[in-house]
Parts: C-alpha cells; sequence; structure tokens
C-alpha cells in the first residue's frame, strides 16, 4: 500500500485515499525517503519519465492546429510580389 504525507500534520503519514498505486505517489514516497540515490536510481528515472508523458494527445493536436491556421493566414497575405521575388 502506498503512503502519501497529510497537509495538516506532517508527523502523520496516511493512505493514499485518492488513488492507492499511482505513479505520483510512488515518486513521491521514493523522494521522501531518499531511495532514488542510492538503492533504486533506474526506478526514479522511470517515474521521471512516466510522469512526464502526456496523458492525452490534446496539447499536441492544439499545436498542430495553430500552425495549420498560422500558415494558411501567412499563405493568404503573400503578394504577387513577394511571390515572384523567389
Amino acid at each position: 500500500m502506498i503512503y502519501c504525507e497529510d497537509n495538516s500534520n506532517s508527523y502523520e503519514i496516511k493512505p493514499c485515499r485518492s488513488c492507492q498505486n499511482c505513479p505520483l505517489c510512488c515518486y513521491k514516497a521514493l523522494i521522501k525517503y531518499s531511495l532514488f540515490s542510492n538503492s533504486y536510481p533506474t526506478l526514479m528515472l522511470a517515474y521521471q519519465f512516466l510522469l512526464t508523458l502526456p496523458v492525452t494527445q490534446i496539447a499536441c493536436e492544439r499545436s498542430f492546429s495553430t500552425l495549420k491556421y498560422i500558415k494558411n493566414r501567412l499563405r493568404s497575405t503573400m503578394s504577387n510580389e513577394h511571390l515572384e521575388n523567389f
């Protein structure tokens, strides 16, 4: 069972009610007990990579949609003079 700190009292450790076995709680436990430096450096690195991965593709899709909008806007503002110079 994964334990998380209670925000009200730093000396009391309670079971995590929200997730039980989420990667964020495991990562916090590795940091809290300093297990990342000696015992499990590879596991710590794996959790860092896992926590940086996006859960959905929304951010990626938004950036491509914005790029598509900008490219279309720039193409429509190009005049014949600019096109002939190339």
